[in-house]
């Protein structure tokens, strides 16, 4: 969950992320996201988008992988 992906975040682990957006919309899942520290990462990481899938249901599937830094 977000405690997670905050650990994993700061620690400058995280490689890859997969992303599931519904095309419905519940407005209080921002407050879950910040509350557990996410606004507070040392510095942003530079994803690309790798894939991006749409399913008859529309839901969204996106593929994000870190950039590489030469």
């Amino acid at each position: 969950g977000p405690s997670l992906l905050a650990a994993m975040s700061t620690a400058g682990v995280l490689d890859e992320m997969c992303v599931t957006t519904a095309s419905l919309w519940s407005g209080a899942a921002g407050e879950a996201m910040t509350s557990v520290g996410l606004q507070s990462l040392p510095a942003p990481t530079d994803m690309m988008l790798a894939r991006l899938l749409v399913d008859d249901d529309d839901y969204l599937y996106a593929h994000w992988v870190r950039e590489n830094r030469t």
